[in-house]
């Protein structure tokens, strides 16, 4: 498989990120579970740089590279030929979009509740209070993601824990995967680990 990457993102005009998916020791790859249609995507977190990783997807025999490639990812979905039916269909494609089309610069993923934000672990009373309060002001904001058919599109919010920052990430999905995307600022500067 790593053969067939390289080769697919080495045509793309990666030559850097060819080489890292071609050696095994420069990257470790990561399956993640297919996405709605069949697409299969791969984290291919490098080493000893890991804002070197990314993510590419296949259908077939063909490679997507999806990092900071939003277009790359309706491609992709386009190529399996998904449609997106239901809500829970496009909340599916919705974390896959938020996850795999992200700057690596700095840690970003999307949260359920307000628990899955890991903060620092409190040096002292002040820091604690801190940690409190934090999560005190988000708790009756964060939320899964969620969808509603708006005509024929699909309106999807999530929250996105970007570095120590909190987004409300606003995505508008097409029935055929066309997809656009608006952030807000929640909250910033969280007491979290910076090497999350």
């Amino acid at each position: 498989m790593r053969e067939m990457v390289s080769a697919g993102l080495a045509a793309k005009g990666r030559a850097v990120q060819a080489a890292l998916a071609k050696n095994p020791a420069a990257s470790l790859m990561h399956p993640l579970k297919p996405v709605p249609g069949g697409a299969h995507v791969i984290l291919f977190d490098a080493f000893p740089h890991s804002r070197a990783s990314f993510y590419v997807g296949m259908v077939d025999d063909v490679v997507f590279y999806l990092t900071e490639a939003p277009e790359e990812f309706t491609s992709m979905m386009r190529a399996c030929g998904l449609r997106i039916d239901r809500p829970e269909v496009a909340v599916s494609v919705a974390r896959a979009y938020i996850e795999t089309t992200r700057s690596m610069r700095k840690f970003s993923g999307v949260i359920d509740s307000v628990d899955d934000i890991r903060m620092i672990p409190c040096r002292d009373a002040e820091e604690e209070r801190l940690c409190r309060d934090a999560t005190a002001r988000l708790r009756g904001i964060v939320d899964p993601p969620s969808a509603r058919k708006i005509g024929s599109r699909y309106v999807i919010t999530a929250y996105v824990l970007c570095g120590s920052d909190l987004d409300l990430r606003t995505l508008t999905i097409t029935e055929d995967c066309e997809i656009a995307s608006r952030n807000e600022l929640i909250a910033s500067d969280l007491p979290v680990p910076l090497s999350m």
